[in-house]
């Protein structure tokens, strides 16, 4: 079962873009119920930041088909807002380096941070909550989890200024 990301970010789109698509922890649920409804996912995960916007999912679907069907979903989301430059979309093997790096504090504004982990941590459990995780987003997102811990304390990656309020205090 292929797993895709589609998503925007930090790096993909300016801050007023990704207020428009960040859903408040409430709105998370239907969301999820929405994605599954469709056939775009069998599994589904939300990721919902300031920084960024991200579905994770493990489709019956090939991957091209899954991006396209959650792409589509997110487009529903932007209104008459053109999402050609702004959002990402990945299926295997990039998907999965993507969640890593995100996972590891790679993939944040300030190389390290820890507070995504948290993030992401908090949006699996809403989604394994709402049954839309299965074996395929279980088995990955706590090998991220593992990884991401591990870079942590093996490489010494969050040492220092690891949030951009305290990089900001520093300026």
């Amino acid at each position: 079962m292929p797993v895709v990301v589609i998503g925007l970010s930090h790096r993909t789109s300016p801050v007023e873009v990704r207020e428009r698509f960040a859903l408040p922890e409430s709105a998370v649920p239907e969301a999820l119920r929405q994605l599954r409804a469709g056939s775009a996912a069998a599994e589904a995960v939300i990721l919902s930041t300031c920084n960024r916007v991200e579905i994770y999912a493990a489709t019956d679907q090939d991957a091209g088909a899954a991006c396209a069907s959650v792409r589509a979903f997110l487009q529903e989301r932007a209104g008459s807002q053109p999402l050609d430059n702004l959002v990402y979309a990945h299926g295997e093997p990039e998907s999965l380096e993507h969640l890593f790096r995100v996972a590891c504090g790679l993939d944040s504004m300030v190389l390290g941070e820890y507070q995504i982990v948290n993030q992401l941590k908090q949006a699996y459990q809403l989604a394994h909550e709402q049954q839309t995780t299965g074996p395929v987003l279980h088995r990955l997102f706590h090998h991220a989890f593992g990884t991401g811990k591990r870079i942590r304390s093996d490489t010494g990656i969050a040492d220092g200024k690891t949030s951009l309020p305290s990089v900001a205090a520093d300026a």
